[in-house]
């Protein structure tokens, strides 16, 4: 992995449940980028489980380890959430390379008859 090569680390932190719907979209978001771009592949993974009143601070912890990482991207999904497949891919096309090395974030859910239940916005 080398500077600018698009790798992405995907970040999240956990209780004891993941909803359904960041279940589904995390095996849909592992396929898309297994056939595409590889860019989580070459980014790793972050996850780390936090206890009651600790949410806060096991975020900052995965921050900080992504900090140590050479990736160029932090793709961070709450465990409460989806997204689509390519989300990833449309937010990295999407930003300023001039920016440099910076983090966004955006979500919603609205309700529709997708079988997870939910869809990404």
């Amino acid at each position: 992995m080398t500077a600018g090569d698009g790798a992405a680390c995907l970040a999240y932190v956990h209780g004891s449940e993941v909803a359904h719907s960041w279940h589904m979209s995390m095996i849909e978001l592992w396929m898309h980028d297994l056939a595409r771009h590889q860019r989580v592949m070459r980014g790793g993974l972050l996850a780390m489980r936090y206890g009651t009143g600790g949410i806060v601070g096991a975020r900052n912890e995965v921050v900080s380890r992504f900090l140590g990482r050479a990736a160029e991207w932090l793709f961070w999904i709450d465990t409460d959430m989806g997204c689509q497949p390519d989300t990833l891919d449309r937010l990295i096309a999407a930003a300023d390379p001039a920016a440099g090395r910076s983090s966004a974030a955006c979500a919603s859910l609205r309700s529709n008859t997708r079988s997870t239940g939910w869809a990404a916005t």
